[in-house]
């Protein structure tokens, strides 16, 4: 493996119960060896939180504020250079932007709002630029959590792969809906809605490579599902724990990710302070607990692995600090490379195309 470039997104201002120690978005050189470097620094965009990659060192950003800032932003990495440039911002309707995704085609993108219930599509051009041509569908309901499901969540938007559905998490209403998308139009009401246990708390989701499956993080209850997917429809296979070892106190999962080359996933526990490592079952969806690793710091929101599947970063977000693991697939265990970076209140990471 040759050097390569992530993002990393921070809370800069509070909000909610978020501590905030942010400085913007970082980007970082990965070593060949596993070591870490700040290159550059972009520092004035509130709360960059997650960014959605678009194409050739370009990315979008979400602003996640609870006012009228809310909105995307498009970035540019110069590698070469080592410069980070904002190429274009655009404010949205709705608050609190917290995912994006874009469809096949690259030309029209996906957002949630967790703050105020939206689900939102924009057109976007080949150079990121971001245009009020879209459309807003509004969520609707609640859920049993007395603090995190009295309205709507949207936690997060996933385009299938034949781009003709939205498929969206709801934290606060225990829904994960499909919306049609035809044509750059998005349906003002989802045509299937999958309910998971109350107080389950959907967060996150992903496709499988052929499409035939989604998985989906439980927040609330710290679980992973397995779900088969078609024409929009949602039927879960398989729901376990996503704490592989016994933990007595606090949880609540947090980030999903595939493995860039093997049917494996992992999950971020924030409580346990743990990446859990899971074995995926192409043929049939199953899914079976492999084994976990500390993430090395508070409250892992986080991770990624390295293009070349090595290596899984953390961003650890109550403890400042990104670090650099190195996995042993033969073994099933996780080794701290002692090589990591001091970035306030880290809430994404992303490597760039």
């Amino acid at each position: 493996m040759t050097d390569c470039h992530f993002l990393v997104g921070s809370f800069t201002e509070s909000y909610a119960d978020f501590r905030a120690a942010g400085e913007g978005i970082s980007l970082v050189r990965l070593g060949e060896d596993g070591h870490l470097a700040l290159v550059d620094r972009l520092d004035d965009l509130p709360n960059p939180s997650y960014f959605r990659p678009i194409g050739p060192n370009r990315c979008l950003a979400t602003l996640e504020v609870d006012d009228a800032r809310s909105g995307i932003a498009t970035i540019a990495a110069d590698h070469e250079a080592g410069r980070l440039h904002l190429l274009h911002r655009q404010t949205t309707p709705g608050r609190v932007l917290c995912h994006l995704d874009v469809d096949p085609t690259g030309q029209w993108l996906a957002g949630a709002f967790y703050g105020s219930g939206h689900v939102l599509t924009r057109a976007v051009d080949a150079d990121g630029r971001v245009s009020e041509a879209g459309g807003m569908a509004e969520r609707h309901g609640h859920s049993v959590h007395p603090i995190r499901q009295t309205i709507p969540h949207p936690h997060a938007v996933r385009f299938s792969p034949d781009g003709s559905w939205i498929v969206v998490p709801d934290l606060g209403t225990d829904e994960v809906a499909s919306y049609a998308f035809t044509n750059g139009e998005l349906a003002s009401t989802p045509s299937f809605i999958w309910r998971a246990p109350a107080g389950a708390g959907p967060r996150l989701v992903h496709f499988s490579r052929d499409g035939r499956y989604v998985l989906l993080v439980h927040e609330l209850t710290s679980e992973v599902s397995s779900l088969s997917f078609r024409g929009g429809r949602l039927e879960e296979i398989a729901r376990v724990s996503t704490l592989r070892t016994a933990f007595t106190g606090e949880n609540t999962a947090a980030g999903l990710h595939w493995h860039p080359t093997r049917s494996t996933f992992a999950v971020s526990n924030r409580g346990a302070h743990a990446i859990t490592f899971f074995e995926f079952d192409d043929a049939s969806g199953a899914i079976s607990p492999w084994f976990d690793s500390p993430s090395g710091g508070d409250k892992p929101r986080d991770f990624a692995f390295s293009p070349c599947g090595r290596w899984v970063i953390t961003a650890n977000q109550n403890d400042d600090s990104v670090m650099v693991w190195d996995i042993d697939w033969q073994e099933g265990r996780g080794r701290f490379t002692g090589f990591q970076i001091k970035i306030g209140t880290p809430s994404c990471i992303r490597f760039m195309k």
